[in-house]
């Protein structure tokens, strides 16, 4: 399995990229991590919901989901749901 480290708001990422993965689904998977960072208990956070490890699987979740239209139990669910919410910009307009 490759990985890649990437560097992101200080947090150096280590990304596996796995057999027979695309380039667009590893760029998914790269931004729904990068973009949820913030709520795993790396660097010391206080609040955080789940590791860096259960993100990285919880990514994988996310490409089988918006690939292959997959459900999963209604944890990993409402998980992925919390998670695809800090993947795009809300504006405070539509609020």
């Amino acid at each position: 399995m490759h990985k890649n480290l990437i560097v992101y708001k200080n947090n150096i990422v280590d990304i596996p990229y796995l057999p027979e993965e695309s380039h667009k689904d590893f760029e998914m998977r790269k931004w729904y991590i990068l973009k949820n960072i913030h709520v795993t208990n790396e660097n010391g956070c206080d609040n955080a919901i789940c590791s860096l490890d259960e993100l990285i699987n919880y990514s994988k979740l996310y490409i089988r989901k918006e690939n292959n239209k997959c459900v999963f139990d209604t944890h990993n669910m409402e998980m992925n749901k919390t998670f695809e919410k800090n993947l795009f910009i809300r504006s405070n307009f539509h609020k």
